[in-house]
């Protein structure tokens, strides 16, 4: 695992599959991250990787109203 510090609005970039993450926002327990990737690249959360379509959608609309 490669473990690298960034500050508020820096950027980590991978270019062989053109992956770039950027630091939003910094809060007291959550990290805001961007991420843009092309579209064939698939990004998930661990928590929800394993779960059916339906059931994925229901934890992400949950998340939303959480918030």
């Amino acid at each position: 695992m490669l473990v690298l510090s960034r500050k508020l609005q820096q950027q980590i970039v991978i270019p062989e599959l053109n992956i770039r993450i950027t630091v939003l926002s910094v809060g007291t327990n959550r990290v805001q991250l961007g991420i843009e990737a092309p579209n064939s690249i698939q990004i998930t959360r661990p928590e929800i990787h394993g779960l059916t379509s339906a059931s994925r959608a229901m934890s992400e609309w949950r998340q939303v109203v959480e918030v």
